[in-house]
């Protein structure tokens, strides 16, 4: 069945039957929902999700492997395009039913393939856009993140909060930018298992609800195959009075993630020295970003901040140590 028109179905839902191969004709063509368990092929971009919904993808995108089709003529294995698009969530309930470049421009993919063993858009590029987010436990070919886009490793298509592993076959690439959040929980957290790995995004860390943050707490975020580049951001949680994040580690193929206290000669740092300060609204909305000495941070804020009294998180750096605090200023 051909597609021949450039409009498509924006507000509609696409029952592709068993059986059926719909092509787009190398047109892009637009849906709002996809069902059914037949085939979409052609050269064009299949859009969907542009009613903003949510819906499961049970059809397979692109041929995934040579075949015969119930006249005897081969159908042979072929990629197609696909660009997720819409504010809803499009759950994968089995991974491997995508031959397609996949973009993800806007809203949530999702999918779980703890075995690591099926690749969710084939030999295939995937893109992530700055409205785009990716969620779930899987394994890629070339994984790229752009500005604005996030990356969730998460054993679940049902929750954001079970930690899971995120693997490439050949890159992964997070772009200033893009974020990449990492689960920590009591028994597990969650990880990046990259061929090759260059990370200039932000590691964004969120502690799960049954852990409790103490001295000697390590964490490997991810392990890398082959070569490593790029300079990681950090957006790291409050920890309790004493004890601190040491990120020296995260510059590695092999990047680890530590807590430590001021007893270990790696924890607080120093008065004298000079640290960069990113200063939060408790809602998050970053509020000021300067460069001082760290003895001169709290008589500064109330300057960088136009006077604006109120409570704020204070994030202090200095090379891989890392305080976090809460200030009031008057």
């Amino acid at each position: 069945f051909d597609f021949q028109n450039g409009y498509g179905l924006p507000n509609a839902t696409l029952n592709v039957a068993t059986g059926v191969i719909c092509s787009n004709d190398g047109n892009d063509f637009s849906l709002g929902k996809l069902s059914g368990s037949g085939t979409l092929a052609g050269t064009g971009n299949w859009i969907i999700g542009e009613n903003n919904a949510d819906f499961y993808l049970t059809t397979e995108v692109g041929i995934t492997s040579d075949r015969t089709d119930d006249y005897g003529g081969t159908i042979s294995k072929s990629a197609t395009k696909l660009i997720k698009r819409g504010a809803g969530k499009m759950t994968l309930m089995t991974v491997g039913k995508i031959n397609a470049t996949l973009t993800i421009e806007e809203g949530t993919v999702t999918f779980n393939n703890s075995a690591l063993s099926v690749a969710v858009a084939g030999t295939n590029t995937t893109t992530v856009k700055e409205k785009g987010r990716i969620v779930g436990q899987g394994l890629f070919n070339v994984l790229a993140m752009e500005s604005g886009a996030e990356l969730i490793p998460c054993g679940s298509y049902v929750n954001e909060t079970t930690p899971g592993i995120i693997k490439t076959s050949a890159m992964l690439r997070v772009n200033d930018g893009a974020v990449v959040k990492f689960l920590i929980g009591a028994n597990s957290n969650s990880q990046l298992q990259p061929r090759l790995f260059t990370m200039n995004g932000t590691v964004k860390v969120e502690l799960l609800s049954g852990y409790t943050p103490k001295n000697g707490d390590a964490f490997t975020l991810w392990t890398v195959t082959n070569t490593m580049s790029g300079t990681p951001k950090f957006d790291l949680p409050l920890l309790p009075e004493g004890l601190y994040w040491d990120v020296s580690e995260l510059n590695g193929t092999n990047g680890v993630l530590r807590i430590t206290n001021e007893n270990t000669g790696i924890g607080a740092i120093e008065s004298t020295a000079i640290v960069d300060c990113e200063v939060f609204a408790l809602d998050g909305t970053k509020k000021a970003s300067f460069t001082a000495p760290k003895a001169e941070v709290k008589r500064l804020l109330p300057a960088q901040l136009g006077m604006h009294a109120g409570t704020y998180i204070v994030r202090l750096r200095d090379g891989h140590r890392v305080e976090v605090n809460k200030v009031i200023v008057k």
